[in-house]
This record gives structure tokens, C-alpha cells and sequence, in this order.
């Protein structure tokens, strides 16, 4: 296939070249392959809750301190916001773990792998996604009516985002252990490749956070796709290094996700 609408700088960059388009996971934006140039395209239109521009931010910081894409393109028209984006080698989590002999190997290396990112330096990071920030950025999305009440969890069914965001306040945690965090650690945006952890993608919501903003969604993601939570619990807990999950603040960034 081919997509109509690319502005000519794009255009001149890609040359015509045929796309394929990526239907894994739950992106707000539209993702496509391209077919011979080992390169993803993403584009938004103005209105979309995705931020090309932030995710084009991360990325470049995180150059060379971690296996992400890098950021070949980058440009802005009148409706739509395009990032061209390298691609990295292998196949997505949610794919792999369907091989029940692969999906036992990686278990090890996927809480390594997460510690890997919680272990960049903060220190000069100008990329802040606490949950001051998070929690403004989902009220202004309740207000705004973009938030899908359709799609939230089983338990949250038949609540309305203001009433589920009033809930969410009250059960705000007290602390923050604050730790660089991918934002959307889910099995679609973690990529393997032989049997290891290659790389991870979709860094839109990347940035300074409480660590439990990645654990809550892996261990979302792990039940979604694999199921037998507790099973993994224990041996992510194990090679992660936590004593004791904080059930708790589980609980809390996952519904704090419904409002993203």
C-alpha cells in the first residue's frame, strides 16, 4: 500500500516506497512498515492524544544509552505530524510468547531488561513524567472527553472517567521512587530477537517516573497475554530485586492508564 498524504520532504525521502501497515497494539497513531527500508512511519493528525514530537524527544536521549530506534525524520505539516523512525531487529513480545519454550526463557531476561532501563541516570534527564505531571495530563484528557470509557478494565466497567478519576485521587500513593521509566512497558512494545531482549519501542510516554508506572503495566500486559500472574510474580521479583511487590500502587497506575 501506499500512503497518500506524505509531504514532500518525507516524500523525497522514502521515494514511493510501499508500506505495510503495523496493527499491533493499541496506538492512537497510524504505524507502517516500511517494506525495504527496515524504517517505521508514524503519523498523528493534530487533534490525536499521541506526542510524535515528545516520543522524537526521547528517543534522542536515550541515543546510545539504550537498543531504541533512531530518529530519521521528523516534520510537521498543517493536519499531521510524521516521525520516520529505524527499525529494530526481531519480533514483538506478544507474538513471541505464544512458543511456550520461548516465552520460559525470556521471563529472566525481560526483568533485567527493565531494570536495564530503571538503571539510566537521572540526573540530567529533562524528561518528567511524575505523577504531578500525569495527573494533570489525565484530568485535561477527561475534560477534553478523550478518554475511552469503552475500553477500560472489566472492573471499571460502567464508570464514568470523572467518577474513575475521582477515584484514582483518592488512592494516590504517598511516595514516588523515581526512576527513568518507558511509560508503556507492555509486551507489543518490547521487541526480542533470538530468544533475547533486542530493544523496546513507543517512547511517546517515556521520561521521569515512579518505577511501578512500568511493573504495573508488565504485569497488566504478562496477565493479558500469557495469564498465570502469580507464577511470573515471583520470578520477577527474584531477578528484578524486589523483596515485596507494592501491590497498591499495581493497582494505581494501571488505572491511571485508563485516562491514556
Amino acid at each position: 500500500m501506499k500512503v497518500k498524504y506524505l509531504p514532500s520532504n518525507l516524500s523525497r525521502i522514502l521515494q514511493n516506497q510501499a508500506f505495510e501497515k503495523n496493527t499491533i497494539g493499541q496506538s492512537n497513531s497510524e504505524v507502517y512498515q516500511v517494506k525495504s527500508s527496515d524504517a517505521f512511519l508514524k503519523i498523528t493528525g493534530k487533534s490525536s492524544s499521541v506526542n510524535l514530537q515528545r516520543e522524537k524527544e526521547v528517543l534522542e536521549w536515550l541515543s546510545g544509552k539504550l537498543s531504541v530506534p533512531k530518529v530519521l525524520h521528523f516534520e510537521e505539516t498543517g493536519e499531521n505530524t510524521f516521525l520516520l523512525i529505524s527499525e529494530i531487529n526481531g519480533i514483538n513480545l506478544a507474538d513471541c510468547v505464544k512458543n511456550s519454550k520461548v516465552k520460559e526463557n525470556l521471563m529472566d531476561d525481560l526483568a533485567k531488561s527493565l531494570k536495564q532501563i530503571h538503571s539510566i541516570s537521572i540526573e540530567d534527564c529533562p524528561l518528567q513524567q511524575t505523577l504531578r505531571i500525569k495527573l494533570q495530563n489525565a484530568q485535561e484528557n477527561v475534560e477534553k472527553g478523550l478518554v475511552d470509557e469503552e475500553e477500560f478494565e472489566d472492573e471499571n466497567k460502567g464508570k464514568s472517567a470523572e467518577a474513575l478519576f475521582d477515584e484514582l485521587i483518592e488512592s494516590k500513593p504517598d511516595d514516588e521512587d523515581l526512576v527513568f521509566t518507558h511509560g508503556d512497558f507492555c509486551f507489543p512494545n518490547i521487541i526480542v530477537s533470538n530468544g533475547k531482549v533486542s530493544g523496546f519501542v513507543d517512547w511517546e510516554r517515556g521520561g521521569i517516573a515512579d518505577r511501578y508506572q512500568d511493573i504495573a503495566l508488565l504485569f497488566r500486559s504478562f496477565d493479558f497475554n500469557v495469564g498465570d500472574t502469580e507464577q511470573f510474580e515471583d520470578l520477577f521479583c527474584r531477578c528484578y530485586g524486589i523483596e515485596k511487590l507494592d501491590k497498591d500502587k499495581i493497582k494505581f497506575y494501571i488505572t491511571l492508564d485508563e485516562f491514556f
